[in-house]
């Protein structure tokens, strides 16, 4: 795979304004960018309300209407503890003397590590087996 580098250009994006954009990625999917000169970012101070200030009446509305909508009966035996079983789960396995996944995974990677120390230790005295061939010619 080719790496790409980000790409910097200048284009419109309302066909008068002219703006600044990175690309990066690679295909099938682009990236854009926008990049800002410093005085067009404005600070967050100035879009938080000052305090003490009490919400508009649209404001209060929109979230009467959020509330309502996500509002409604509780039923507690449509849930399941996820996590709970999960963990009843592992103690069990445990007990039983069960690897979990994460042992599993593991034990495997210690067996990977032995396997690629005994190839490098078998290619090093294969490499000195050859040179002392070699010297002996």
């Amino acid at each position: 795979m080719r790496a790409t580098c980000p790409r910097t250009a200048a284009f419109s994006a309302n066909g008068r304004t002219p703006a600044f954009g990175q690309w990066s990625g690679s295909n099938p999917i682009h990236k854009a960018h926008l990049l800002y000169w410093s005085d067009e970012i404005n600070p967050a101070s100035d879009h938080v309300p000052p305090a003490g200030a009490a919400p508009q009446p649209a404001e209060r509305q929109m979230a009467r209407a959020l509330v309502e909508a996500m509002s409604g009966d509780f039923h507690p035996e449509q849930w399941r503890d996820r996590y709970r079983e999960a963990v009843e789960t592992r103690i069990e396995d445990k007990l039983a003397g069960r690897l979990s996944e994460a042992e599993a995974v593991a034990e495997q990677v210690s067996d990977l590590e032995a396997a690629l120390r005994k190839s490098i230790d078998e290619a090093r005295a294969g490499r000195s087996t050859r040179m002392l061939d070699s010297a002996a010619m």
